[in-house]
């Protein structure tokens, strides 16, 4: 396996971009990153939830592909702007409280063909989840990932076939004065290649969305994460981008009853050997729009 692909790959394969809503309770493991698959629809006004397909159509946008605190399309440095293009797809099947989708990343400038090659560019994901509450203020959730490479070269991402890598997970919220929540879950490469990266992953996070006028049209939402990568072989324990910190800030405004846009600005550190923190953290700018059908 090269040594790109490793390091991108143990960082993950999924961000922010698809989540405008900040939901935690029914967030993906990277809802603080700058572009994944989101778990449920943004949150439409009141009138709106009770019809309507449940199919949410979103187009994300952002100066960097961060997932976990680290800039998966650098070349050089955390703050290398390869821009990020995201399409997603959620279908969040009524009263069942499971939903499913797809997402992809297009990297649209610098260093696009060696990270194809190498298995860490467009990127393909489908996803399934699904939540449940126990209380009026705990909510359960599970979520599978599936991350797939289609367009690497076999030969540049050291592997035998599809670079493919699974992502269970559980998460538990509680909804207070704020959203309190804890994911859980393990990432797991495929291929012979790719599993000695495997890892467990913890992260704590924190969120609050605050309507800004009475139709709950238009809302500032805030969220903070931290993460821990457990590494499961020790003796080839990776010690970059064990940990990572995610901050977030962004405005959510439905434009008509079903379309949104939601701008926003993110904050990402994650611990890099030989660095300093100046060139640990990256500043990342985001813009989804999107559609509830």
């Amino acid at each position: 396996m090269g040594v790109r692909f490793a390091v991108l790959l143990c960082a993950g394969a999924i961000a922010l971009i698809a989540s405008p809503a900040f939901d935690v309770a029914a967030a993906a493991p990277a809802e603080l990153d700058a572009a994944a698959p989101a778990a449920a629809e943004p949150e439409a006004p009141a009138e709106e939830e009770a019809s309507g397909a449940g199919v949410n159509l979103d187009l994300g946008f952002a100066t960097h592909y961060v997932f976990r605190g680290l800039n998966l399309f650098a070349e050089e440095a955390q703050l290398d702007a390869n821009t990020l293009l995201a399409p997603g797809v959620t279908w969040a099947v009524a009263d069942t409280g499971l939903s499913l989708g797809w997402w992809a990343a297009f990297q649209l400038n610098g260093n696009v063909r060696d990270n194809i090659d190498a298995g860490a560019g467009a990127e393909q994901d489908l996803f399934a989840t699904y939540e449940f509450g126990l209380t009026d203020t705990v909510a359960l959730g599970f979520q599978m990932y599936a991350y797939m490479y289609p367009f690497a070269d076999e030969e540049v991402a050291g592997t035998d076939g599809l670079p493919v890598w699974l992502e269970p997970g559980a998460s538990v919220t509680w909804s207070t004065a704020v959203d309190l929540g804890l994911t859980v879950t393990y990432m797991a490469g495929v291929q012979d290649a790719n599993a000695e990266y495997s890892y467990l992953y913890l992260s704590p996070s924190v969120g609050r969305s605050f309507a800004l006028d009475e139709a709950e049209t238009l809302s500032l939402d805030l969220a903070a994460s931290f993460g821990y990568k457990a590494w499961l072989r020790a003796d080839e324990k990776l010690q970059d981008n064990t940990f990572d910190v995610g901050i977030k800030a962004g405005l959510t405004w439905y434009a008509t009853d079903i379309f949104y846009l939601t701008p926003a600005v993110g904050f990402a550190w994650t611990n890099l050997a030989g660095l300093g923190f100046a060139d640990e953290f990256i500043v990342f700018g985001l813009l989804n729009v999107g559609v509830d059908l």
